[in-house]
């Protein structure tokens, strides 16, 4: 990510964290895209908002998550998982991504805060074979 990115992204997270009136951030973000639009910035929007989120997540104590799966998983066992996380990372909240894998075979796999613990059945039956390869 460039450093015009950040320093956009980090002004537009300055002016708007303390703000709780809705009309007032929809006032500052319309600002903002037209000073990116005036700029020919707008090719940078992606990585502005990333970085945004980014800000964003970690002031607020926000951790995302992937849990990838070989079927749709129940609502207790992803809210355990959210548990978890936040025991882990000390977040306030936790963003769920589900995303289905019939690949993995069984079981899941878990992202998050720069972790990825796999407890698919694909992995456990490959660390087996190669175990008993060797």
């Amino acid at each position: 990510m460039n450093n015009l990115a950040k320093k956009y992204a980090q002004a537009l997270f300055e002016s708007i964290e303390k703000k709780e009136d809705k009309k007032e951030i929809e006032v500052i973000l319309d600002n903002f895209v037209k000073e990116l639009v005036k700029n020919n910035k707008e090719s940078q929007l992606k990585q502005i908002i990333d970085q945004f989120n980014y800000l964003w997540n970690k002031n607020k104590k926000v951790t995302e998550a992937k849990i990838i799966s070989a079927q749709k998983l129940d609502k207790k066992i992803i809210d355990n998982l959210k548990k978890y996380i936040k025991e882990k990372t000390n977040s306030n909240e936790v963003e769920i991504i589900e995303d289905i894998d019939k690949e993995i075979k069984g079981g899941i796999i878990l992202h998050f805060d720069g972790k990825i613990i796999d407890l698919s059945l694909k992995n456990k039956l490959l660390l087996l074979k190669n175990t008993l390869n060797s």
